[in-house]
């Protein structure tokens, strides 16, 4: 898998003309280099100052997804292989001009900034405000101009450990039902995870799991009872919101595609619907992953079952294609 890390370099160069002449040239020289000298040591200066607060703690390297929050557990994804599969292109990257990249079938990009919190670790806001979706026709990431803007509230649990998860504007806290996921930075261990997490197993039928420390997060199991108890189920279920959907979608195509002729633009709004019937299909692969886990079933089973998702997805997606061609041609 790629990694995307961004560096941020900053290049001056100074260019002295000196078109003085006779006995002075030396004395104008040495005058322009000092002045020329103190320059670049304010400009140097007001660089240091510009770094954006934070940057310390979170930028200078990749984070990479350690853990996840599941049921009230920490779920360390190192112990299981599809877990770890699952999450092994999703990253987060800070610049130091306070700007950040959120990395996962997208690339979200905006601003952190500090925010309050309660004071028990450092806290900022990640807001969002351009989203990046892969364009197969073009082999490159392009801008997806009807993805909505969303903030992220991170804390820093430790040097080394950011707890992620998407925020709400109106309560001020954690949105509602969100479970959040842990980022670890590159090639380093968590204390947070080592210390919280929960054993799991990878074999058998019960998914045995050891009990969890009590790390002072929300119990959010009462909110197990939507939980699919079967693959079947969940292929039954996102099969039947994604042809619920697809409707829709066609006609939000048509609507956004009249008289456009452009076959470029047409293909991008095609890829739009695409890709929001995609974020559907994407919602119950990752229901399937979190069954494995709880049944301890093999990865292979869970690849099947989500085999068959996708083939769904294909069939279904053939209608949002069909309009596009239908356009194209007309």
């Amino acid at each position: 898998m790629k990694k995307l890390i961004q560096s941020f370099m900053t290049f001056m160069l100074l260019v002295l003309c000196l078109t003085a002449c006779g006995s002075d040239d030396k004395t104008e020289a040495v005058k322009v280099e000092t002045e020329s000298s103190q320059v670049e040591t304010t400009e140097a200066s007001e660089t240091e100052e510009q770094v954006a607060e934070g940057y310390d703690l979170l930028g200078g390297q990749l984070w990479e997804v350690g853990a996840i929050y599941y049921r009230n557990k920490v779920i360390d994804i190192k112990d299981n292989a599809a877990l770890a599969d699952l999450y092994d292109s999703t990253f987060l990257s800070f610049g130091s001009d306070g700007t950040f990249d959120y990395i996962n079938l997208f690339i979200k990009e905006g601003v952190y900034v500090p925010y309050e919190g309660d004071g028990n670790y450092p806290y900022f806001l990640l807001k969002a405000d351009k989203t990046l979706k892969y364009d197969s026709d073009k082999k490159e990431f392009v801008e997806s101009e009807s993805s909505s803007k969303v903030t992220y509230l991170i804390a820093v649990l430790d040097d080394n450990t950011i707890e992620f998860v998407e925020y709400d504007a109106i309560t001020r806290r954690a949105k509602a039902n969100e479970d959040p996921l842990f980022f670890v930075k590159s090639d380093k261990e968590s204390s947070f995870v080592q210390d919280n997490k929960t054993e799991i197993s990878q074999s058998g039928n019960k998914g045995e799991t050891s009990q969890p420390a009590d790390n002072g997060k929300p119990d959010n199991s009462q909110n197990a009872g939507s939980y699919n108890s079967s693959y079947q189920a969940i292929l039954d279920e996102y099969t039947r919101k994604m042809e619920n959907a697809v409707d829709g979608l066609v006609r939000e195509y048509r609507s956004e595609a009249s008289g456009i002729s452009d076959i470029d633009k047409l293909a991008e709004i095609c890829n739009d619907k695409v890709g929001d019937l995609a974020e559907i299909c994407n919602e119950g692969v990752g229901e399937m992953a979190d069954l494995m886990y709880s049944k301890g079933d093999s990865y292979e089973t869970y690849e099947s079952w989500a085999g068959k998702l996708m083939d769904n997805y294909n069939d279904i997606a053939e209608e949002i294609m069909d309009a596009y061609l239908d356009s194209a041609m007309n």
